[in-house]
């Protein structure tokens, strides 16, 4: 179990150069207030996924982390304990830092920063970014609840929680196994051909050297020319698929240019996609409603109006941005479509040489075991030396069937296990072990949340959602508030499993803005009900702007306020 002591930071979004401090392990239920942009977000979300893995919660950039006013200095430190130790982990930005120390002695850096934080992901947290966000933090900024991702994402998102990445990474090498002793046969059949050939002709020599014929040299001069020729004509053609090659080569290089030059666009793409759905999404709700969001006033007409205005003048130029990057993607998709078009020609010219090669270097070696015979045969009749050469050939012959005997025995062992690391393999079995327990538990607090429903997900990662009368839904078919009890459900479900596989189990638990949205009062106060049972095992931090209802519902309050443009934190008031 990791156990968060404390994050501080400095020259952090709002903060400014004095040192702030967060205490994390209280196991206390903490209110968080205070007026939006006065750095609520900052001090809890941004500074934990920071500090852990280098990037913001929110749709942030990174540069945005540093305060605009000095500038300079940021620095987050996480302090953690795994197993018995105590761990910080520094991140900065001008003059970045990322630094790990584990009681006191900073960890070795790895060359990449890149390989340093898949170190600390995986052999310190255990867990990645995208399993933080969604076991630990509840944010309304940018989580995406469990039942809106893919079948394939939720597997992600298992696999993770259930510690399979494991047999992933094992999948993976079994694979790699599998390639080398692929190729490792494939040489050994083609030196085990050589070697009958070899033995072939040894023994078709000795014939002609036991009857002596005259005829014998001169069709060994004949094979020898012949050998000779085709080897020349095989030199020759090589030279023009090597040009061939070459122009091959160099056209695809364009290509790759244009993909290189194109390949955020698809993500700039979904990302512009998405803006315009939120865009559409905030002119629908400024349409249809009469008040403010989150002053909950009315809208006068006149302001209602100029809001929609903006947000229709930014629909527009999003939907400009979009038809930009759908022309790009398409260029991209083209330019990857050629590129492969010129890897297949690449591929199938490469192996065309690869065989001219073998043409060649078997003739040559046809040229100078024919021309080895007919020295041979030359200087004596005496056969018992080729005897001999031939009883080496077969014994190597037999060598090398004994060893693709083996790797073909090792071949079919690393099948079998690639078939259970597979997907349909040993991690189904598991996944399916866990399945009636990840129902069980998501209907055992949905019941707690009030919201009584049969809940179940298959080993395909889909939902079937019944009613008391047995009417079937899905998830889309429920209310605002509905949705946010299952998602809530979900993620209570996965601390929980998190706690069994100990994968992600930790004594944190963010909630941001979650009970100022659908959540309904009875459902609020089902939710805060369950959280007070829960903080013995861990702290919980709630961000609302609902101060004035929520207060006496805490154990403390943690109030942000922004003075001279930087922000202050005011605890237990």
């Amino acid at each position: 179990m990791i156990e968060f002591v404390s994050v501080k930071f400095k020259n952090f979004g709002s903060f400014g150069s004095n040192p702030t401090e967060i205490k994390l392990n209280t196991n206390k239920t903490t209110l968080v207030t205070g007026t939006n942009g006065h750095g609520k977000s900052f001090a809890l979300l941004d500074s934990l996924c920071f500090g852990l893995f280098g990037k913001p919660f929110r749709p942030i950039n990174i540069p945005q982390l540093v305060n605009s006013i000095n500038n300079r200095n940021c620095l987050v430190e996480i302090e953690f304990k795994r197993s018995n130790s105590t761990y910080i982990v520094k991140r900065g930005i001008s003059p970045k830092i990322f630094e790990i120390y584990k009681d006191g002695e900073m960890i070795d850096q790895h060359a990449k920063s890149k390989d340093y934080q898949d170190y600390f992901e995986e052999q310190i947290l255990g867990f990645n970014y995208a399993a933080f966000k969604q076991v630990v933090i509840l944010g309304k900024s940018n989580f995406i609840p469990f039942m809106q991702l893919t079948p394939a994402e939720r597997r992600k998102i298992i696999e993770g929680l259930l510690d399979l990445d494991i047999l992933a990474d094992m999948n993976q090498y079994v694979k790699g196994q599998l390639g080398s002793l692929k190729v490792s046969i494939a040489e050994n059949e083609s030196l085990l051909k050589i070697a009958h050939e070899r033995i072939k002709s040894q023994k078709q020599f000795i014939e002609q050297v036991k009857n002596h014929n005259a005829d014998d040299i001169k069709a060994i001069d004949e094979k020898i020319q012949s050998f000779e020729e085709n080897i020349k004509l095989s030199k020759s053609e090589k030279v023009e698929y090597a040009k061939q090659l070459k122009k091959l080569t160099d056209e695809q290089a364009k290509y790759q240019k244009v993909i290189q030059s194109l390949k955020d666009v698809p993500f700039m793409l979904a990302k512009t996609e998405a803006l315009e759905a939120t865009i559409k999404e905030e002119i629908e709700s400024l349409k249809t409603s009469a008040t403010c969001k989150c002053c909950g006033q009315e809208l006068p007409a006149e302001q209602k109006q100029k809001h929609i205005q903006d947000k229709e003048t930014k629909l527009l130029e999003c939907q400009k941005a979009i038809k930009i990057a759908q022309d790009k993607n398409q260029k991209l998709v083209d330019a990857q479509n050629e590129y492969n078009s010129y890897k297949e020609h690449i591929e199938t010219t490469s192996n065309d040489i690869i065989g001219i090669d073998y043409r060649i270097g078997n003739g040559e070696e046809n040229v100078k075991r024919l021309q080895k015979e007919k020295k041979d045969k030359q200087a004596s009749n005496n056969i018992s030396s080729l005897e001999e050469s031939l009883n080496k050939s077969e014994s190597e012959k037999q060598d090398i069937s004994n060893k693709l005997q083996t790797l073909i025995n090792e071949q079919i062992h690393h099948d079998v296990v690639y078939d259970i690391l597979k997907d349909g393999g040993l991690k189904s079995r598991i996944i399916k072990h866990y399945v009636p327990i990840i129902n069980g538990l998501v209907n055992k607090y949905l019941g707690k949340l009030n919201l009584f429903v049969d809940f179940n997900i298959d080993e395909e990662f889909k939902e079937t959602i019944k009613s008391r009368y047995r009417d079937e839904f899905s998830y889309s078919s429920f209310s605002e508030g509905e949705k946010q009890r299952i998602d809530l459900a979900i993620l209570l479900t996965w601390r929980e499993i998190a706690k069994m596989k100990n994968s992600l189990n930790c004594n944190l638990l963010i909630f941001d803005e979650i009970l100022d949205s659908s959540l309904d009062s009875s459902g609020t106060e089902s939710f805060l009900k369950l959280l007070n049972k829960m903080k013995t095992k861990c702290s919980i931090f709630i961000i609302s702007h609902k101060s004035d209802q929520l207060a006496d519902k805490f154990d403390q309050q943690m109030h942000f306020e922004k003075k001279n443009n930087f922000s202050k934190i005011k605890q237990n008031i």
